[in-house]
């Protein structure tokens, strides 16, 4: 319910939906960013998303969103 009820305006009346692929940890979520924020935060980057700024502004963005960049930094 949690998700549901904190969907951004976009993806209000939508289901949620994930896929994982189990050998790579590639994932993709429809229906809510909040929890492809929190996917990608728990996956963490690895040494080739390291070197992709993308990537990397990606991560940071994420771990502001649910306040850990200090306890990272620190």
């Amino acid at each position: 319910m949690f998700l549901y009820e904190n969907q951004e305006e976009i993806f209000k009346g939508n289901n949620v939906f994930v896929a994982v692929n189990l050998e790579s940890g590639f994932f993709c979520v429809e229906g809510s960013s909040l929890l492809w924020d929190e996917l990608y935060v728990f996956q963490g980057l690895d040494e080739k998303d390291i070197q992709n700024y993308l990537c990397v502004a990606e991560y940071i963005s994420c771990l502001k969103r649910f306040r850990l960049l200090e306890s990272i930094l620190c």
